[in-house]
């Protein structure tokens, strides 16, 4: 359920999943702000996008500074809040939050980077990787959150993934969604074997 209290500036509350998450988003000029915080009023995500640097600070305990689509930015503070806050019910939350403002009329240069047009050369085109090979994904903006897709069509790929402080591996026979619904960090993807080459591709969320 989304509650819009005020349209001024975005703000209100979102409750599903047996959750709740209260947000305020403001567009001021070139000044983007968002901030998220639990029912109790706990800080989840406060963010600010402005003359093409970000700084995000997540549960009050980590900061992130850079360009949105860096994939070095500055980080500052508890990294093992990337870890609480993914674990946290309120994130499950965010992505279908920005699903319930698209849906109710909310313009999404107030809580998201616009997605680029159908057939629009992107930051996150396909990257093919040979045995080996590796590519960094920048993953960690609120406001260029991006989801990673890897495919193989010759066989079954071995992958391995890089988030933060967590590394997995898998096995990719066709496509995969293989990030989490969102990430916290920049996502490093390395081509263990396969047959051909691995692709991989950023989704803008």
């Amino acid at each position: 359920m989304l509650v819009i209290e005020h349209r001024s500036n975005v703000s209100g509350r979102f409750i599903e999943r047996g959750a709740t998450i209260g947000f305020a988003f403001d567009l001021d000029a070139d000044v983007r702000t968002a901030i998220l915080r639990r029912a109790d009023g706990g800080p989840l995500v406060e963010s600010t996008l402005a003359d093409g640097i970000e700084t995000t600070t997540y549960l009050g305990r980590l900061t992130v500074f850079g360009r949105p689509r860096d994939p070095a930015p500055r980080v500052v503070g508890d990294k093992t809040a990337m870890a609480d806050l993914a674990r946290a019910p309120e994130s499950a939350l965010f992505h279908p939050l920005r699903d319930a403002l698209e849906a109710h009329g909310v313009s999404r240069d107030v809580y998201a980077a616009p997605r680029p047009a159908t057939g629009t050369p992107h930051p996150w085109r396909t990257t093919y990787l040979s045995p080996g090979d590796r590519v960094v994904v920048p993953t960690w903006s609120w406001w260029w959150s991006v989801a990673i897709d890897v495919h193989s069509w010759t066989g079954p790929a071995r992958y391995q993934m890089q988030d933060g402080l967590s590394t997995w591996a898998d096995t990719v026979d066709g496509w995969a969604r293989t990030a989490p619904a969102w990430s916290w960090w920049t996502v490093t993807v390395t081509n263990l074997y396969s047959a051909d080459a691995l692709g991989v591709d950023g989704t803008l969320l």
